[in-house]
């Protein structure tokens, strides 16, 4: 193996890469994340006001935690009290525990369907963010790889209808 992989499922940064083929399967929403006992604190987070959560977020490497941070940037909202973890299921965690609140794509606050959580469009909207699988532009496509893609797409389809 020359390290290339078959498939992959992802988002893409920018409009054309030279080897990479890309093909759509969803987009998703950026939502305001809080625990429904502290749904009352949506405005104020939005507005940059003081209030006593945490913004529970990813590590600075992540390109999710970058998009939020320019967000967070732009629409001047303060955040100084941050907690950083690894995983999307602990930050839906803590979120839920009502200590906590995050930025995140709409489709991370259904991973687990047991997390209770109040979700809030942003204002102003962050651009949605498209979804898709991601292989080896002009490469032979392995028939476990060409299953797989149709496995997924099956799957959004009984989810999105």
């Amino acid at each position: 193996s020359n390290g290339e992989i078959d498939i992959g499922i992802g988002f893409i940064l920018k409009k054309e890469y030279k080897n990479i083929q890309f093909e759509k399967l969803f987009t998703e929403n950026w939502k305001l994340l809080v625990s429904p006992n502290h749904a009352d604190l949506a405005p104020d987070i939005m507005s940059g006001k003081s209030h006593n959560l945490k913004a529970v977020l990813l590590p600075e490497h992540f390109e999710t935690r970058r998009i939020v941070n320019t967000y967070f940037a732009d629409n001047h909202i303060q955040y100084s009290n941050i907690t950083e973890v690894n995983t999307i299921s602990f930050i839906l965690d803590l979120v839920e525990s009502g200590l906590s609140f995050s930025i995140l794509p709409e489709a991370f606050s259904m991973l687990k369907s047991k997390h209770r959580l109040a979700l809030f469009d942003l204002d102003p909207e962050l651009a949605p963010r498209t979804i898709g699988i991601l292989m080896t532009k002009n490469g032979i496509r392995k028939r476990t790889a060409e299953n797989f893609c149709e496995l997924i797409k099956d799957q959004l389809a009984n989810k999105l209808t």
